[in-house]
């Protein structure tokens, strides 16, 4: 199921309405005709700026944002500022669902990923990962956040408005693929054209993937105890509407070869 076609009629082929350079992004003109806002909500550090960075390279329109966050703004997020009653702009960001949306795409993220990252990010974003290691403020911030993961999650589904469910993993996997998913439900054709554009700079200067990665457990046994059960939850969502599941998180890639490693070496002996 997908929006239905007149609210972005004006967008087939945003490359030619919008001058020469093929890549240049701008905004819709809004001035004959009302579209509804379409929200692109996410729990924090799920993707959403990347997402926007890729849609507005896949259509040629400017994305907006419920927060105003002048950094983006200045990297050249010119809808950052928009509101969304001027109709100008592709999606909007939002990291929390309100009944008064009534469009959206939601983007998910495996919530031990996305807590860890998060954490790093409201604490000035330098953290080494030894920091989480019997870290008390850690441990109690996540305990206080992971049902807002779960929360949003829930509020969608339960709402009955019309929504389209993104893993931030198929995109990391499959960007092109993903972006022409999230296209097809917002009726806008993706052109080749466009699709160059995105091929070129997938990941743009908001997608920051770390390769160091966890030698030990930061989850407490509680914290896997509490976020087990929301993934459980949310999974039995997913599957009433036949969604793919939560992926496997990735903070845990080298700890589980240490531990797989351990398991090998203790077979031998």
């Amino acid at each position: 199921m997908n929006i239905s076609s007149d609210i972005f009629n004006t967008t087939q082929n945003p490359h030619q309405e919008y001058g020469n350079k093929v890549c240049s992004v701008n905004f819709l003109d809004s001035s004959n005709e009302e579209r509804p806002a379409v929200w692109l909500t996410s729990f924090p550090r799920s993707g959403n700026t990347w997402t926007r960075h890729l849609l507005e390279l896949a259509t040629g329109i400017y994305t907006g944002s419920s927060y105003h966050a002048n950094g983006l703004y200045n990297a050249g997020f010119k809808g950052e500022f928009d509101s969304p009653q001027l109709g100008r702009e592709l999606i909007y960001k939002c990291h929390r669902f309100t009944n008064s949306m009534k469009f959206g795409i939601l983007l998910i993220r495996n919530p031990y990923d996305s807590l860890i990252s998060f954490y790093q990010y409201r604490t000035i974003r330098h953290l080494t990962l030894e920091s989480y290691r019997n870290n008390l403020d850690w441990i109690n911030w996540a305990k206080r956040k992971h049902e807002k993961w779960l929360n949003l999650v829930e509020d969608w589904f339960k709402s009955g408005k019309l929504f389209l469910v993104v893993h931030y993993e198929d995109i990391v996997k499959n960007p092109l693929e993903e972006v022409e998913r999230m296209l097809n439900f917002l009726n806008i054709t993706f052109t080749p054209e466009r699709r160059n554009c995105v091929q070129n700079d997938i990941e743009g200067a908001f997608h920051k993937q770390h390769k160091e990665q966890f030698r030990f457990d930061p989850f407490t046994k509680e914290l896997h105890r509490l976020i087990n059960t929301d993934i459980q939850i949310v999974n039995r969502l997913l599957q009433s509407r036949n969604e793919t599941p939560i992926p496997e998180p990735t903070y845990d890639n080298e700890l589980r070869k240490i531990n797989l490693q351990k398991s090998k070496r203790n077979l031998k002996n």
